[in-house]
């Protein structure tokens, strides 16, 4: 992993905008025609999740443990995910 720094400065988001435009069409690529798709689970989730995770450093390999995180934060101690507030 690299050094933390400002990840997001512009000049390290522009040298992405190529990596993230192919994680985008790759994304989509991955849509079967005819099979109905969760634009949150399938598309909107995953995408922002692996940019921070690129824009961070971190490997390839260990990117499933970022995914899993917002889940698992998003529980309470008895495991229980929890309500949104009204």
């Amino acid at each position: 992993m690299r050094p933390f720094g400002p990840p997001h400065s512009p000049g390290r988001v522009a040298a992405l905008r190529g990596e993230i435009v192919q994680l985008t069409k790759d994304l989509a690529e991955g849509f079967q025609e005819g099979r109905q798709i969760d634009v949150v689970d399938d598309f909107a989730y995953p995408l922002p999740i692996t940019v921070i995770c690129r824009l961070l450093g971190v490997p390839p390999e260990d990117e499933h443990l970022f995914h899993a995180w917002p889940d698992v934060c998003a529980r309470d101690h008895r495991g229980r995910r929890h309500r949104a507030r009204k």
